[in-house]
């Protein structure tokens, strides 16, 4: 089993566990169910944020080095 798998899966399992909550929905109030929306939106922030820090070990790994730099946000939406 791999580090990543290994980080990944429990968060894995809480997104799964809510996505079928999900589908059970109607027996919820709609307390419940804005609340489950929010675990949901809250578990895939943080595999999102988990998948970025990996992705970054696998460039440093690789000994590729990220140069940021400055965009105009505006003029690249406006070419889109």
């Amino acid at each position: 089993m791999s580090f990543s798998h290994d980080l990944k899966g429990p968060l894995n399992r809480v997104f799964a566990l809510g996505q079928l909550l999900s589908l059970s929905g109607e027996n919820f109030t709609a307390e419940q169910r804005e609340y489950l929306g929010k675990m949901h939106q809250i578990v895939a922030d943080g595999l999102n944020m988990l998948r970025n820090l990996l992705d970054n070990r696998k460039l440093d790994e690789k000994g590729i080095e990220l140069k940021p730099e400055k965009v105009n946000v505006t003029a690249l939406i406006a070419s889109v």
